[in-house]
């Protein structure tokens, strides 16, 4: 429920660690990424990582 509380964004945690949902095991490690994020959301470093990270996934095409 946790989850849920949070409004979606462009890009997240377990969008540019994970990758596309091919399995279960997949879709929990998602859910527990982005409970990480939710668990330190207020981290500048951590929303600088992902903001770093996005940009090499989509312009220079290195997403998974």
């Amino acid at each position: 429920m946790n989850r849920l509380r949070v409004k979606p964004g462009v890009t997240g945690l377990a969008q540019v660690t994970v990758g596309y949902d091919e399995t279960i095991e997949d879709v929990r490690e998602k859910i527990a990424r982005d409970l990480e994020y939710i668990g330190s959301a207020d981290s500048w470093k951590m929303n600088l990582n992902i903001l770093y990270k996005t940009f090499f996934t989509v312009i220079m095409g290195e997403g998974q």
